[in-house]
């Protein structure tokens, strides 16, 4: 897509601002991680809430299943919100994917709010997942 807010200083056109693409996040052998640790994988510090959109996640294994979880609260791992469920089942070549562009449980994660990655029993290789979305205009 092209969400954005563009430039132009005469010879050069640049980006101002762009819906958010998180970089991608690759757990390596998630399953030495314990199924109740919580890996943190994102802080919003930005002052305001951070809308997710889309959830684009890839494994070497079929049928492999995380969870993605909201902490509420960042001294206190226990106040959790479940961002979504996801199994990644859709054969690809090579590779197993999930395009979630739609139905995600929870997709405002406000201001001090973290997302942490939690893992099923499963056994990949790796698990690597991008989170796209945007920072509302409301300040928190």
């Amino acid at each position: 897509d092209d969400d954005s807010l563009r430039g132009y200083d005469g010879a050069n056109q640049f980006v101002y601002g762009q819906k958010i693409k998180f970089p991608v996040i690759t757990i390596t052998e998630p399953d030495q991680l314990d199924e109740a640790t919580n890996l943190l994988v994102w802080v919003n510090r930005s002052g305001f809430t951070f809308n997710i959109t889309a959830i684009y996640s890839w494994s070497d294994d079929d049928n492999v299943g995380f969870t993605l979880v909201e902490i509420t609260d960042p001294h206190d791992f226990t106040a959790v919100t479940t961002i979504e469920a996801i199994t990644i089942a859709t054969d690809g070549t090579g590779v197993y994917y999930n395009d979630l562009t739609s139905g995600i449980d929870h997709t405002a994660i406000e201001h001090t709010h973290l997302i942490v990655f939690n893992n099923s029993a499963d056994t990949p290789d790796y698990v690597s997942f991008v989170i796209e979305g945007y920072f509302d205009a409301d300040v928190d």
